[in-house]
């Protein structure tokens, strides 16, 4: 039986090991992404000086849209609990761009869209940097990452069957890596030490992936959990245009109550999005980061009209958080990151050294 899985664990890493590594190792780059980006940034995020009041979300909104370009709009606006921090107000393109403006004084702070070194990575990490058909059709390079994640997943469970040891001492040379027996030495014991060592992990990464590359595959993970896979929101779109028409109807100063009321009643809220008609709040804790409750609210006069709790959300909406937190591994805080950047760095050695292993076999029975 060891024989058989030695042998799909060989073919399925041939054809796809280097592209598994250029996977991994773009993901290993974007684990932090927004801790790097937000440290870089850092003057663009922070008030010079923290005032006794903010200024009205109206004015503040007024100066927002000032800056708006053609065809942009405002999505929301994100709020935080540190004083110092700016108000984001999102923008609907680019992704993840957004305004930061001083709530103290309404200073423009900035601009700030997505870092195209992290930019690269992700289109390299998602696609290859295959550029996806605008016409919709196949996205080739969406089909060989979550090709090539799905084989990964084999990769690792054969592994695993290869790994497992007959004896205690074998158990034992097995966890750990010999320096001094040569460099051949060095590399099979960090094939199979490290892998060991990093496959929970990269097992997650390996099984929650190719639900952004399959339809048919998200549609069975959700199966499998008991949650229905549905599309993306086709509703109306709530985004806050750069027109008159729209500053006139939208009543942002009813805004500024609907915010301290969820302040006070939030007060360890890690992070409140504000839009048209709803209120998201978001708070420090494990698990799903995208855990949050929602409020709806009056546009007119800011009473709340309807209360959406976490808890009775539909249960694919919870799926998708979680499978969103356990794949990028921010589930855990800094904790988990660490972990899943050891890991995926470890995933990206595993084919290199693999390969090696087989490489240096071939060329001794040639011998």
């Amino acid at each position: 039986m060891r024989k058989i899985f030695k042998r799909l664990h060989l073919w399925f890493s041939i054809p796809f090991g280097i592209i598994i590594a250029v996977i991994c190792l773009s993901g290993s780059v974007l684990v932090f992404e927004n801790d790097i980006t937000d440290l870089m940034r850092r003057d663009l995020l922070i008030v010079n000086s923290v005032g006794e009041q903010t200024l009205s979300m109206d004015s503040l909104m007024h100066i927002a849209q000032n800056e708006l370009k053609e065809g942009q709009q405002i999505t929301g606006v994100s709020i935080f609990p540190d004083s110092q921090s700016t108000y984001r107000f999102n923008l609907s393109t680019p992704k993840r761009g957004f305004i930061s403006i001083d709530p103290y004084t309404g200073e423009m702070k900035g601009v700030c869209e997505r870092s195209p070194f992290f930019l690269f990575f992700f289109r390299l990490h998602r696609w290859l940097l295959i550029s996806l058909d605008p016409n919709g059709g196949i996205s080739w390079g969406r089909v060989i990452v979550g090709t090539s994640t799905i084989c990964f997943t084999f990769i690792l469970l054969t592994g695993i069957c290869i790994w497992v040891p007959k004896s205690g001492k074998a158990l034992k040379n097995r966890l750990s890596i010999k320096t001094k027996k040569g460099s051949k030495r060095l590399v099979y014991d960090a094939h199979v030490c490290l892998g060991i060592y990093a496959v929970l992990f990269l097992l997650i990464m390996s099984l929650t992936g190719p639900t952004w590359s399959f339809e048919w595959y998200r549609n069975g993970f959700y199966d499998v959990f008991g949650a229905k896979s549905t599309s993306k929101s086709t509703g109306k779109n709530t985004s806050i245009k750069k027109s008159e028409d729209s500053e006139s109807k939208i009543n942002y100063a009813v805004w500024d109550g609907v915010i301290a009321e969820s302040q006070q009643k939030y007060s360890d809220y890690s992070q409140l999005i504000v839009s048209d008609g709803s209120i998201t709040v978001q708070y420090p804790h494990w698990g799903n980061q995208r855990e949050s409750d929602m409020y709806k609210f009056d546009k007119q006069n800011g009473q709340i009209v309807d209360f959406i709790p976490y808890a009775s959300i539909p249960k694919a909406a919870k799926l998708r958080g979680w499978i969103y937190s356990m794949h990028i591994g921010d589930w855990g805080g800094y904790f988990s990151k660490i972990l899943y950047f050891l890991s995926v760095l470890i995933g990206f050695i595993l084919p290199l050294t693999g390969l090696y292993i087989w490489i240096s076999r071939k060329v001794r029975k040639k011998r």
